[in-house]
Protein backbone atom coordinates (compact mmCIF):
# COMPACT_ATOMS: atom_id res chain seq x y z
CA UNK A 1 0.00 0.00 0.00
CA UNK A 2 1.40 3.27 -1.05
CA UNK A 3 0.15 6.73 0.48
CA UNK A 4 1.62 10.18 -0.22
CA UNK A 5 4.51 7.64 -2.06
CA UNK A 6 5.57 5.77 0.90
CA UNK A 7 5.64 2.08 1.07
CA UNK A 8 3.39 1.57 4.49
CA UNK A 9 4.52 -1.91 5.08
CA UNK A 10 6.07 -2.99 8.11
CA UNK A 11 7.16 -6.58 9.17
CA UNK A 12 7.28 -8.37 12.46
CA UNK A 13 9.93 -11.01 13.12
CA UNK A 14 9.39 -12.11 16.66
CA UNK A 15 10.15 -15.04 19.16
CA UNK A 16 6.59 -14.43 20.96
CA UNK A 17 4.92 -17.18 19.01
CA UNK A 18 1.23 -17.00 18.41
CA UNK A 19 -0.21 -18.48 21.11
CA UNK A 20 0.21 -15.64 23.23
CA UNK A 21 -1.51 -11.63 22.73
CA UNK A 22 2.26 -10.71 21.81
CA UNK A 23 1.94 -9.67 18.44
CA UNK A 24 -1.67 -8.81 18.55
CA UNK A 25 -0.77 -5.97 21.31
CA UNK A 26 2.15 -4.75 18.94
CA UNK A 27 -0.43 -4.89 16.11
CA UNK A 28 -3.21 -3.11 17.77
CA UNK A 29 -0.50 0.15 19.06
CA UNK A 30 0.85 0.08 15.09
CA UNK A 31 -2.21 0.41 13.97
CA UNK A 32 -4.00 2.23 16.29
CA UNK A 33 -0.97 5.36 15.67
CA UNK A 34 -0.93 4.42 11.81
CA UNK A 35 -4.23 2.62 10.63
CA UNK A 36 -3.32 2.73 7.05
CA UNK A 37 0.19 0.32 7.35
CA UNK A 38 0.04 -2.78 6.11
CA UNK A 39 1.67 -5.48 8.73
CA UNK A 40 3.34 -8.39 7.59
CA UNK A 41 4.33 -11.14 9.53
CA UNK A 42 7.71 -12.92 8.67
CA UNK A 43 8.22 -15.00 11.62
CA UNK A 44 6.90 -15.59 15.44
CA UNK A 45 8.12 -19.15 15.60
CA UNK A 46 11.78 -17.88 16.46
CA UNK A 47 13.26 -20.03 18.61
CA UNK A 48 13.22 -17.71 22.42
CA UNK A 49 15.99 -15.59 23.00
CA UNK A 50 17.34 -16.90 19.43
CA UNK A 51 19.34 -14.18 17.91
CA UNK A 52 21.31 -15.77 15.61
CA UNK A 53 18.32 -17.68 14.18
CA UNK A 54 16.47 -14.30 13.68
CA UNK A 55 19.06 -12.83 11.88
CA UNK A 56 19.00 -15.72 9.52
CA UNK A 57 15.47 -15.60 8.98
CA UNK A 58 15.38 -12.02 8.56
CA UNK A 59 18.24 -11.98 6.04
CA UNK A 60 16.06 -14.79 4.19
CA UNK A 61 13.62 -12.16 2.87
CA UNK A 62 13.97 -8.80 3.67
CA UNK A 63 15.13 -7.55 0.01
CA UNK A 64 11.69 -9.48 -1.18
CA UNK A 65 9.88 -6.61 -0.04
CA UNK A 66 9.43 -3.25 -1.97
CA UNK A 67 11.54 -0.77 -1.17
CA UNK A 68 10.69 1.61 1.65
CA UNK A 69 9.38 -1.39 4.08
CA UNK A 70 10.03 -1.73 7.74
CA UNK A 71 11.35 -3.95 9.02
CA UNK A 72 11.19 -4.75 12.71
CA UNK A 73 12.93 -7.79 15.10
CA UNK A 74 12.07 -8.24 18.23
CA UNK A 75 13.51 -11.27 19.09
CA UNK A 76 15.57 -9.56 22.64
CA UNK A 77 17.00 -11.72 25.60
CA UNK A 78 18.24 -7.74 27.27
CA UNK A 79 15.17 -6.42 26.78
CA UNK A 80 14.73 -3.94 30.12
CA UNK A 81 18.30 -3.44 30.46
CA UNK A 82 20.47 -0.78 28.88
CA UNK A 83 20.89 -2.71 25.73
CA UNK A 84 19.93 0.06 23.18
CA UNK A 85 17.35 -0.12 20.19
CA UNK A 86 18.63 0.66 16.87
CA UNK A 87 16.67 2.24 13.64
CA UNK A 88 19.37 1.40 10.77
CA UNK A 89 18.25 3.11 7.08
CA UNK A 90 20.22 0.64 4.29
CA UNK A 91 18.25 3.36 2.09
CA UNK A 92 15.99 1.16 0.78
CA UNK A 93 14.83 -0.60 3.80
CA UNK A 94 14.67 0.70 7.37
CA UNK A 95 15.41 -1.73 10.36
CA UNK A 96 13.95 -1.20 14.03
CA UNK A 97 15.63 -3.67 16.29
CA UNK A 98 17.89 -4.18 19.40
CA UNK A 99 21.41 -3.82 19.65
CA UNK A 100 22.42 -7.60 20.03
CA UNK A 101 23.72 -8.38 16.82
CA UNK A 102 20.37 -9.72 15.06
CA UNK A 103 20.93 -7.20 12.25
CA UNK A 104 24.87 -9.02 11.50
CA UNK A 105 23.57 -9.46 7.62
CA UNK A 106 21.94 -6.18 7.08
CA UNK A 107 25.64 -4.49 8.18
CA UNK A 108 27.43 -6.45 6.26
CA UNK A 109 25.07 -6.01 3.27
CA UNK A 110 24.98 -2.39 3.66
CA UNK A 111 28.13 -0.90 5.48
CA UNK A 112 26.95 2.22 4.70
CA UNK A 113 23.87 2.19 6.12
CA UNK A 114 22.78 5.60 8.93
CA UNK A 115 22.26 4.10 12.64
CA UNK A 116 20.67 5.76 15.26
CA UNK A 117 19.76 5.42 18.67
CA UNK A 118 16.40 5.34 19.27
CA UNK A 119 16.09 7.54 22.58
CA UNK A 120 13.24 9.84 21.95
CA UNK A 121 10.93 8.60 24.92
CA UNK A 122 8.47 10.72 23.31
CA UNK A 123 7.48 8.09 20.51
CA UNK A 124 7.10 5.65 22.97
CA UNK A 125 3.96 4.46 24.70
CA UNK A 126 3.24 6.41 27.89
CA UNK A 127 4.37 3.63 30.82
CA UNK A 128 7.18 1.41 29.35
CA UNK A 129 7.09 -2.37 30.95
CA UNK A 130 10.69 -3.77 31.49
CA UNK A 131 9.51 -6.62 30.04
CA UNK A 132 7.67 -5.50 26.96
CA UNK A 133 9.38 -3.45 24.02
CA UNK A 134 7.79 -4.58 21.56
CA UNK A 135 4.50 -2.51 22.39
CA UNK A 136 5.78 0.09 24.17
CA UNK A 137 8.92 0.74 22.13
CA UNK A 138 8.91 -0.97 19.01
CA UNK A 139 5.49 -0.61 17.67
CA UNK A 140 4.90 2.67 18.31
CA UNK A 141 8.06 4.19 16.85
CA UNK A 142 8.03 2.10 13.43
CA UNK A 143 4.87 3.40 13.69
CA UNK A 144 5.89 7.05 13.47
CA UNK A 145 8.39 6.15 10.71
CA UNK A 146 5.67 4.30 8.65
CA UNK A 147 3.90 7.58 8.82
CA UNK A 148 7.03 9.16 6.82
CA UNK A 149 8.48 11.20 10.14
CA UNK A 150 12.60 11.15 9.23
CA UNK A 151 14.16 8.46 11.33
CA UNK A 152 16.48 11.25 13.06
CA UNK A 153 13.51 12.26 14.67
CA UNK A 154 14.05 8.68 17.10
CA UNK A 155 17.15 9.85 18.26
CA UNK A 156 20.82 10.10 18.05
CA UNK A 157 23.42 8.69 15.27
CA UNK A 158 25.60 6.22 16.98
CA UNK A 159 28.66 4.20 15.51
CA UNK A 160 29.35 1.63 18.44
CA UNK A 161 26.52 -0.83 17.98
CA UNK A 162 27.16 -4.53 17.90
CA UNK A 163 27.82 -5.51 14.35
CA UNK A 164 27.70 -9.32 14.93
CA UNK A 165 29.83 -12.09 14.17
CA UNK A 166 28.45 -14.11 10.75
CA UNK A 167 29.43 -17.62 10.43
CA UNK A 168 31.50 -18.31 7.40
CA UNK A 169 32.66 -21.99 6.43
CA UNK A 170 36.16 -22.60 5.81
CA UNK A 171 38.01 -23.29 2.47
CA UNK A 172 40.84 -25.26 2.31
CA UNK A 173 42.62 -27.69 -0.88
CA UNK A 174 40.25 -30.36 -0.97
CA UNK A 175 37.32 -29.41 1.64
CA UNK A 176 34.92 -26.87 2.71
CA UNK A 177 33.91 -27.04 7.04
CA UNK A 178 31.13 -25.69 7.60
CA UNK A 179 28.07 -26.04 10.23
CA UNK A 180 24.34 -26.41 10.32
CA UNK A 181 22.69 -22.52 11.21
CA UNK A 182 18.85 -23.04 10.54
CA UNK A 183 16.68 -26.06 10.74
CA UNK A 184 13.51 -25.52 9.21
CA UNK A 185 9.96 -26.35 9.53
CA UNK A 186 10.92 -29.36 7.73
CA UNK A 187 13.57 -30.75 9.56
CA UNK A 188 15.95 -29.53 6.11
CA UNK A 189 19.71 -28.91 7.76
CA UNK A 190 20.63 -26.07 6.08
CA UNK A 191 24.39 -24.94 6.14
CA UNK A 192 26.37 -22.22 5.47
CA UNK A 193 28.41 -23.78 2.83
CA UNK A 194 26.90 -22.05 -0.66
CA UNK A 195 26.29 -23.33 -3.99
CA UNK A 196 29.67 -21.31 -5.12
CA UNK A 197 31.76 -22.89 -3.21
CA UNK A 198 31.30 -26.38 -4.49
CA UNK A 199 29.95 -25.41 -8.25
CA UNK A 200 32.65 -27.47 -10.48
CA UNK A 201 33.30 -30.00 -8.00
CA UNK A 202 33.83 -33.40 -8.54
CA UNK A 203 32.93 -36.93 -6.66
CA UNK A 204 31.35 -34.69 -4.03
CA UNK A 205 31.16 -36.93 -0.37
CA UNK A 206 29.24 -34.57 2.46
CA UNK A 207 29.34 -35.96 6.10
CA UNK A 208 27.95 -35.01 8.72
CA UNK A 209 28.89 -36.43 12.57
CA UNK A 210 29.39 -40.08 11.65
CA UNK A 211 27.13 -40.10 9.20
CA UNK A 212 28.48 -39.67 5.27
CA UNK A 213 26.06 -38.79 2.42
CA UNK A 214 26.92 -39.30 -1.37
CA UNK A 215 23.63 -38.01 -2.92
CA UNK A 216 23.82 -34.82 -3.70
CA UNK A 217 20.45 -34.05 -5.45
CA UNK A 218 18.71 -31.11 -7.75
CA UNK A 219 15.60 -32.01 -6.41
CA UNK A 220 13.81 -33.81 -3.71
CA UNK A 221 12.29 -35.89 -6.41
CA UNK A 222 15.68 -37.54 -7.44
CA UNK A 223 15.84 -39.22 -3.91
CA UNK A 224 13.81 -42.14 -2.74
CA UNK A 225 10.71 -41.68 -0.18
CA UNK A 226 12.84 -41.92 3.15
CA UNK A 227 16.49 -41.34 1.62
CA UNK A 228 18.64 -38.74 3.47
CA UNK A 229 19.84 -36.21 0.44
CA UNK A 230 22.17 -32.86 -0.01
CA UNK A 231 20.36 -29.97 -2.16
CA UNK A 232 21.01 -26.66 -2.86
CA UNK A 233 18.01 -25.17 -1.29
CA UNK A 234 16.64 -22.06 -1.97
CA UNK A 235 18.61 -19.84 0.44
CA UNK A 236 21.61 -20.96 -2.05
CA UNK A 237 23.36 -23.23 0.16
CA UNK A 238 23.69 -27.00 1.08
CA UNK A 239 20.58 -28.58 3.08
CA UNK A 240 20.76 -32.08 4.20
CA UNK A 241 17.03 -33.45 4.03
CA UNK A 242 15.61 -36.60 3.89
CA UNK A 243 12.72 -37.07 1.09
CA UNK A 244 9.59 -37.07 2.39
CA UNK A 245 10.53 -37.09 6.12
CA UNK A 246 12.45 -35.06 8.74
CA UNK A 247 16.38 -35.16 8.41
CA UNK A 248 16.51 -33.78 12.03
CA UNK A 249 14.92 -36.53 13.85
CA UNK A 250 16.90 -38.84 11.52
CA UNK A 251 20.39 -37.69 11.95
CA UNK A 252 19.53 -36.09 15.73
CA UNK A 253 21.64 -32.97 14.06
CA UNK A 254 21.12 -29.20 16.03
CA UNK A 255 22.65 -26.04 14.77
CA UNK A 256 25.77 -25.60 15.41
CA UNK A 257 26.69 -29.04 14.17
CA UNK A 258 29.53 -29.37 11.47
CA UNK A 259 29.50 -30.40 8.07
CA UNK A 260 31.84 -31.19 5.82
CA UNK A 261 32.39 -32.10 1.90
CA UNK A 262 35.23 -33.18 0.25
CA UNK A 263 36.26 -34.23 -3.53
CA UNK A 264 38.46 -35.70 -5.49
Amino acid sequence: MKVGGLNLIITLTTDFSIHDPYVAAMKGVILNHCPDVTIVDISHSIQPQNVDEAAFILNGVYRYFPKGAIHVVVVDPGVGSDRAVLAVDTSDYLFLAPDNGVLKYIFNDSPKARVFRVINRELFLKNVSNTFHGRDVFAPVSAHLASGHPIESVGESCSDYIQGEIKNSTVEENSISGEIIYIDGFGNGITNINQEQITGRKNIRIRIGDRAIQMLVSSYSEGAIGEILVIIGSFGTLEIAVREGNAQKMLNFQSGDLVQVGWD
